[in-house]
Order: structure tokens, then C-alpha cells, then sequence
């Protein structure tokens, strides 16, 4: 059986998740904001949401080269 890494799994489920809310955050632009904590939290989530698309693609690059076995090593 092989080992899986489990950090890599708990960063893909969180990023997962965080790319969901970052679609369905777009409902909330069309709406009025209410405090200026509101437009904080909204700008701020927008820029950390921003990091999980390019995070799930590290990730499966390193999975796809893991296990790739360089042939033409001497």
C-alpha cells in the first residue's frame, strides 16, 4: 500500500473549499455593503481566496512528477 502525504490532502480539501466560497462570494458584490468591517473582511477574503486555484495547481504538479523516474540520469 502506498503512503499518502496527509498535509497534501487537508491542503487540497481546504483549497477546495476555499475556491467555493470564492464563487459564490460573487453574489455578494451585487449587494450594498453595510460597515466598512463588511467591505474589509470581503476585500480581504477576496485576496486570500485568490491563493487556492494557483495552490491546487502546485499541488497536482507535484503529484504528477513524484513518482516520475528520470531515465536519462547516469
Amino acid at each position: 500500500m502506498v503512503n499518502r502525504d496527509e498535509t497534501i490532502d487537508v491542503t487540497r480539501c481546504i483549497c477546495n473549499y476555499m475556491v467555493v466560497i470564492l464563487h459564490a462570494s460573487v453574489i455578494g458584490q451585487f449587494m450594498t455593503p453595510c460597515s466598512k468591517l463588511h467591505i474589509f473582511v470581503g476585500w480581504f477574503c477576496g485576496i486570500l481566496m485568490h491563493v487556492a486555484l494557483p495552490t491546487l495547481f502546485f499541488i497536482s504538479g507535484y503529484l504528477m512528477f513524484k513518482n516520475f523516474y528520470y531515465v536519462f540520469l547516469p
